[in-house]
């Protein structure tokens, strides 16, 4: 019984190093780059922010990060949704914007979490949930007060990705998106995968008929085994029904040799000037 408990004991510890270990990577990267970090205070979850701004009053490029560690394997739920390789973060520090700021997920690099606040079903059956979209959306008001934000330029990774459409679609200050192997069909992903369907989340298509009038870029790698092209593809269908020119939609497929390897030198090429539609 002893050596059982002593195990138990061990193995959270365990876990609990490796824990702070990403987020003192994280924070090393971010320091490393010049950005702050800030933990933006919320209702229900605390977000954790790195942020550059050399701009006040003007544009803000924001990254939100995707899902993270939300599963050990394929049966075996994470106790903490962190990302082992915080791709949406790297985009971040590799952008050329003058003001940018990088959005963790709710219960990310956090370490003393309340099981109400950062119940498992955030991050995975209910990881766009209306209580997690509140909670990004209360965090841009916050931050567009503190730094007198005109207008964001939204980006996402992955699920964030996911986020970042939802908020463009419900936000009026949003000037152009772009996701990066972002799921913006969560319907079609757990179809394509085979999984079960994301019960208690919002899916980026329910907005189709709001999103074709913003500016956007989706960019996609045709080596990537986790956002298929045919969940790109399933978006860009639900859009072609309000706009079949998608004079504001555009879809970028890059050599980027997995869903979350070499983005970031991908990104880091690009130029990013403002989207505009072509009508």
């Amino acid at each position: 019984m002893r050596f059982l408990l002593f195990l138990v004991i061990a193995l959270n510890l365990s876990g609990c190093s490796s824990l702070q270990q990403h987020i003192d990577k994280a924070e090393s990267l971010a320091e490393e780059h010049g950005f702050s970090r800030k933990i933006i205070p919320g209702t229900k979850f605390d977000i954790l922010s790195f942020y550059k701004i050399n701009k006040p009053s003007s544009s803000v490029t924001l990254f939100i990060e995707g899902d993270g560690k939300a599963w050990i394997n394929k049966t075996r739920i994470s106790s903490n949704p962190t990302p082992t390789n915080p791709v949406g973060l790297k985009l971040a520090l590799n952008d050329p914007s003058a003001n940018i700021v990088y959005l963790a997920r709710p219960c990310q690099y956090t370490v003393n979490q309340s099981n109400d606040s950062c119940h498992y079903r955030y991050w995975t059956s209910e990881r766009t949930s209306e209580e997690i979209i509140v909670a990004i959306n209360d965090a841009l008001l916050l931050l567009k007060k503190e730094f007198s934000i005109q207008t964001f330029r939204l980006v996402g990774y992955s699920g964030g990705g996911t986020i970042a459409t939802i908020l463009a679609a419900r936000r009026d200050d949003v000037h152009d998106l772009r996701t990066v192997a972002g799921n913006l069909d969560i319907a079609q992903f757990s179809q394509t995968h085979s999984v079960s369907p994301l019960t208690g989340s919002i899916n980026p298509i329910k907005y189709a008929n709001k999103l074709t009038s913003i500016p956007q870029i989706h960019y996609t790698s045709r080596y990537d085994e986790i956002i298929t092209r045919d969940i790109t593809n399933s978006y860009i269908n639900a859009l072609t029904k309000y706009d079949p020119e998608l004079h504001c939609v555009d879809v970028i497929e890059t050599g980027a040799p997995s869903h979350n390897s070499g983005w970031e030198t991908y990104w880091r090429m690009q130029k990013h000037t403002p989207i505009q539609c072509s009508k």
